[in-house]
């Protein structure tokens, strides 16, 4: 079936605004091939916002939550379903029915104004792009301080036993940016854990032994763990080269480490660890 002259410059101004957006946007175009997402315009914008930790969208998110609900609105802790697979996917799935349901209840709102409508479209694709990145294992987690929305990004990277790892970049108050990595190698715990300042690197490392009671409550065995201090790069996401997500079909195909579970348990630990060191710090100054 031809387009109409009408449909065919649409879609030849749709390209080019993809095309440009690309160009413009090297980092999220890698983001998006390396989990095989496909390069919209949408998907472009919402992996540039996250990649950027630009936390528009979950501020808008609370503030449309309220104007739905009248009354305050609390983003959900998505660290507390850390447990598995199925139960992180549950909650971003759970956060993005209840994001359409804000969006059904506003559209009736005749107080929207035409940019609220744009605005809660942009949150409306932001959680959908979290729930895609969910199914890959790949969880952007927004905290909120109180003060200020900050992004938390965790990954369970799963191709066997040998390859399963965890990453977490941490962002926190008073210890500076937190990155960590966790393998299981024998049975056995490997982790390191960095902050971007000194003092971060040491208050971590003298709150260790809360980090070993907490793994030791989740039935982990610590192998080696280090601490160090390294500057974090303003682009922190690691892209993979090998396509791990993609098979020649475009699929994709995840070979999970034995009890995979595991690999959840360590990254809620990690969490915990950081997130208590950070308010001990707070406590002391």
């Amino acid at each position: 079936k031809e387009l109409s002259t009408n449909q065919a410059e649409a879609a030849k101004e749709q390209l080019a605004k993809v095309q440009n957006l690309a160009e413009q946007s090297i980092n999220p175009t890698r983001f998006l091939e390396d989990f095989n997402i496909l390069t919209t315009v949408e998907n472009l914008e919402a992996a540039r916002a996250m990649l950027s930790d630009d936390m528009t969208m979950f501020r808008e998110w609370k503030r449309f939550k309220a104007l739905a609900s009248g009354e305050e609105a609390i983003l959900p802790d998505f660290t507390e379903a850390l447990e598995n697979k199925e139960t992180m996917q549950a909650a971003y799935q759970s956060f993005l029915d209840e994001t359409k349901e804000i969006k059904t209840t506003l559209h009736r709102d005749p107080v929207m104004t035409k940019q609220d409508v744009k605005s809660i479209k942009k949150v409306d694709v932001g959680a959908r792009f979290m729930n895609r990145l969910s199914k890959r294992e790949f969880y952007q987690i927004p905290v909120d301080t109180g003060t200020d929305i900050v992004n938390m990004n965790v990954t369970v990277l799963q191709k066997g036993e040998e390859q399963a790892k965890v990453m977490a970049e941490i962002p926190t108050r008073n210890l500076g940016k937190i990155s960590a990595e966790a393998t299981i190698q024998d049975g056995k715990l490997k982790c390191f854990i960095t902050s971007d300042t000194r003092e971060g690197t040491q208050a971590l490392k003298e709150r260790q032994l809360n980090l070993f009671a907490v793994l030791a409550e989740s039935r982990l065995e610590i192998g080696s763990l280090f601490y160090g201090t390294e500057e974090v790069p303003v682009d922190t996401y690691a892209y993979r080269t090998d396509g791990i997500y993609k098979d020649t079909q475009g699929s994709e195909e995840i070979q999970e480490a034995p009890d995979s579970t595991r690999l959840y348990r360590i990254a809620k630990a990690l969490v915990i660890h950081v997130r208590n060191a950070d308010e001990m710090e707070e406590q002391l100054a």
